[in-house]
């Protein structure tokens, strides 16, 4: 069985949609674990509209950052398998589907499973140009292959696995102390690093949801946490020589990132740590 987790902040935007998402899969054993994190809009009454017995809703005792939140909501869950869902994204009908045919295939080991996912670009989401660009972005929909099996290597140098895509053991989960509410904005890419380092992972080649994209995203709002986060996460596992590269990768990504800001003499620093001289100009003006 698999637990859908949906954390919700006042997210009835959006929220009938995603709804609308889980309940048109064609694999139906699932249940949602729908914790809204003292929500003052009309996402409790949204959700109280859906008279299914397989949504457990779950009002939140405290505000917490959403890293905490998403781990309250996966104690609650009765699933093998945990899937997250936010409240503005999508899935299409045969994602659990075929992800569950997947799992069938590979043994106890097997600790993840993602898939291709696109995005959904609102008209705001357009006009940002961390918009236009996640909509080309090989971590989505156009990296030629998708990383199976030992993936940690790969994993150390990039996040390419979207949330919204992801299915996660949830022994694994439980295994490795759930989401590390320390990172506001990363701390789903140190999930799956942790899970790639002791279990395998396979991916479905097919686009399976949408991650839409508006002005309200953290991800676009908090892009320099992102970089300085997976920095972090990637040098706890120093001096692995893999390690080693992929913290080079980052800082040469936040390096970029910097010069893409003007931030000159930062973004030299970073370069200097890096070494990644060249990598540099490809991220400032891709």
């Amino acid at each position: 069985s698999i637990s859908i987790v949906i954390n919700c902040y006042n997210g009835e935007q959006y929220l009938d949609q995603a709804l609308d998402s889980v309940f048109s899969q064609t694999f139906t054993n699932w249940e949602i674990v729908f914790w809204d994190n003292q929500s003052t809009d009309r996402s409790a009454l949204l959700v109280s509209q859906r008279k299914d017995p397989r949504i457990h809703y779950y009002y939140a005792p405290e505000h917490t950052v959403l890293g905490e939140a998403r781990n309250l909501a996966i104690a609650q869950a009765n699933g093998d398998w945990v899937a997250f869902l936010d409240c503005d994204d999508l899935w299409f009908p045969e994602k659990l589907a075929l992800q569950v045919n997947l799992i069938k295939q590979y043994g106890a080991d097997l600790g993840l499973v993602y898939s291709r996912t696109e995005c959904l670009l609102e008209k705001e989401g357009r006009e940002t140009k961390w918009g236009r660009k996640l909509a080309t972005s090989s971590r989505l929909s156009k990296k030629p292959y998708l990383p199976q099996g030992d993936i940690f290597t790969d994993m150390l140098c990039a996040n390419y696995v979207p949330l919204v895509s992801a299915l996660v053991r949830r022994s694994a989960l439980t295994k490795i102390g759930g989401l590390n509410p320390h990172f506001k904005q990363a701390e789903d890419y140190e999930l799956f690093v942790k899970i790639s380092r002791t279990h395998a992972v396979a991916a479905v080649d097919a686009i399976t949801c949408q991650f839409r994209v508006h002005n309200n995203n953290w991800s676009h709002s908090q892009a320099e946490i992102s970089y300085t986060e997976s920095i972090a996460i990637v040098e706890q596992y120093l001096p692995n020589p893999a390690a080693q590269n992929g913290a080079a990768l980052w800082r040469a990504k936040y390096a970029g990132y910097l010069i893409s800001k003007f931030r000159v003499n930062e973004a030299i620093v970073e370069i200097v740590k890096s070494g990644k001289y060249g990598y540099i100009f490809f991220q400032a003006f891709a």
